[in-house]
């Protein structure tokens, strides 16, 4: 399973750098200076957006919640 996993991380990520090179083509086809994709910064915002959600789950909600603030 874990396997699975990998090589369907790797697998999607190598086919969106792929769309990603072609929207940069594209968009300097069109006339825009482009110099960079839009996937870096998808996977910024993504991180963020992840690393603030678990941290909040993990404090408030889940896992550390009961020996943070213990009855």
């Amino acid at each position: 399973g874990f396997l699975a996993l990998l090589v369907l991380l790797f697998g999607g990520l190598a086919l969106l750098k792929r769309i990603d090179r072609f929207w940069i083509l594209a968009r300097r086809a069109a006339g825009h200076d482009q110099r960079q994709g839009v996937l870096g910064r998808v996977f910024a915002t993504t991180a963020v957006i992840g690393t603030v959600g678990f941290t909040f789950w993990l404090l408030f909600i889940g896992g550390l919640g009961s020996t943070l603030a213990p009855r």
